[in-house]
């Protein structure tokens, strides 16, 4: 199981956390949830630079001034500068993931007064890259001298493809990891409020995460000239185990909790509403709006059954508390797909509420398989799989309860109870008041 260290950044005073496969980060503002998020998408991105060195490789070759370590360093060091904004720190931190038990990666500061970033690989993860480094560059050797008495590019195109597939496995092994990385962050109604200025938008102003969604929109929306209907049937004409019923039914969810269908012509953007009219989407509220790209990336990675690790920042966003309670119920649908991870940030009870139930059904569906008349099968959690955490103060604790494995309930009416408090304190001075009147 992957594990992340985190040592005096930021709001983090000290974390040591085992990642699930679905986990809640719950917590005020401020309190580290998006750091924790970033951290973890960065070094879970660490795959990902590899796989990208060692295509250069297996294209390029290798120059003197060239060796992976300090081009991943390179790389790495801009990339956590551009997520998190800083590249000088005042304060010693430590940021370590581990992959297993010895394939692990840090971040820290030099120990120097220039304090610049160190990014440091175990031994066995730089040996393991080192070997796979000299399998492209010795298959980019050989295609380039068979290349010199033939002049098929097609069948060298094809070949390479073929053997960067095969090395894109091997690196998949050595992490531990299949799934695509995938960054949801808030804010996402300003995004989908602007979606005919994306293009027209300085993105090198922006920060990463928000760029690189922003991207990831562009990338998909083609896929939405189409109806739903028609994107489905599209689908299954590629897919040899039809279960194009499931698929419908995953629309249909999509469709009801934006209340509406979203569409595109011509390049505008519109919502079609239940009573038939239609309207741009930038004139939709401001909950459809959170709601739409989430929405519809999951709906699509789970029509094309996509490994995924997914990051959602505050899917409750703008909603109301039923919309919530669906929206956690979709995220759990698409966790429950395809074998795909997902990590949550939220600053809401009704949240870890409806995560509860799942959990609950889950449990309880082991001996009563009724309890999918109630809440169907596909949305329930396994609490072995699941990890909740309050984040306060700089510090972090889990908040499932062993003894019942659930998400502890007093946890979950802290909130409740504060508000409750609050009115029983003025009933009181209201019951005070009247006994000095009567």
């Amino acid at each position: 199981m992957q594990r992340i260290i985190i040592e005096n950044f930021g709001p983090i005073k000290s974390c040591n956390i085992e990642i699930k496969d679905f986990m809640i980060l719950i917590g005020n503002q401020a309190t580290g949830k998006s750091t924790i998020c970033k951290c973890i998408y960065f070094f879970k991105s660490l795959r990902d630079n590899v796989k990208e060195y060692l295509y250069e490789v297996l294209n390029n070759g290798i120059t003197a001034e060239q060796q992976f370590i300090d081009v991943i360093n390179k790389e790495l060091k801009n990339k956590f500068v551009n997520l998190f904004g800083l590249s000088k720190y005042k304060s010693k931190f430590n940021i370590e993931y581990h992959f297993d038990n010895e394939i692990n990666a840090s971040m820290t500061i030099t120990d120097d007064n220039k304090k610049y970033l160190h990014f440091i690989l175990s031994p066995l993860l730089i040996k393991k890259i080192k070997d796979l480094e000299t399998k492209a560059l010795e298959y980019h050797k050989e295609l380039h001298a068979l290349s010199q008495s033939n002049t098929d590019d097609l069948y060298y195109k094809l070949e390479k493809q073929k053997f960067f597939i095969t090395l894109s496995k091997e690196v998949d092994y050595l992490f531990k990891d299949e799934r695509k990385n995938y960054y949801i962050p808030a804010g996402r109604s300003l995004i989908t409020l602007l979606t005919k200025q994306l293009l027209t938008i300085e993105l090198k102003n922006l920060d990463y995460i928000t760029k690189d969604f922003i991207n990831l929109i562009e990338s998909e929306k083609g896929n939405f000239d189409v109806s739903l209907k028609e994107l489905v049937e599209n689908i299954e004409m590629l897919r040899e185990n039809k279960t194009e019923q499931k698929r419908k039914e995953i629309a249909s969810t999509v469709t009801s909790l934006l209340k509406g269908e979203y569409y595109r012509r011509n390049g505008n953007e519109y919502l079609k509403l239940r009573n038939g009219n239609t309207i741009p989407i930038n004139y939709t509220s401001s909950g459809q709006q959170e709601m739409l790209w989430m929405l519809n990336l999951l709906f699509l990675w789970m029509l094309k059954e996509k490994k995924a690790f997914v990051i959602i920042e505050e899917p409750e966003a703008h909603l109301f508390p039923d919309t919530q309670k669906g929206i956690i119920d979709f995220i759990a649908m698409f966790f429950n797909s395809n074998d795909n991870q997902v990590l949550i940030s939220t600053h809401s009870p009704y949240t870890l509420t409806a995560v509860n139930n799942l959990i609950y059904a889950h449990k309880v569906g082991l001996k009563n398989r009724n309890t999918s008349n109630i809440i169907p099968e596909s949305l329930w959690l396994n609490i072995n799989r699941v990890g909740a955490i309050m984040l306060s103060d700089g510090e972090l604790h889990s908040i499932i309860d062993t003894e019942i494995n659930e998400i502890a309930a007093e946890e979950i009416d802290k909130i409740s109870q504060k508000i409750s408090k609050d009115y029983a304190d003025i009933y009181n001075l209201e019951v005070e008041s009247e006994d000095v009147n009567s």
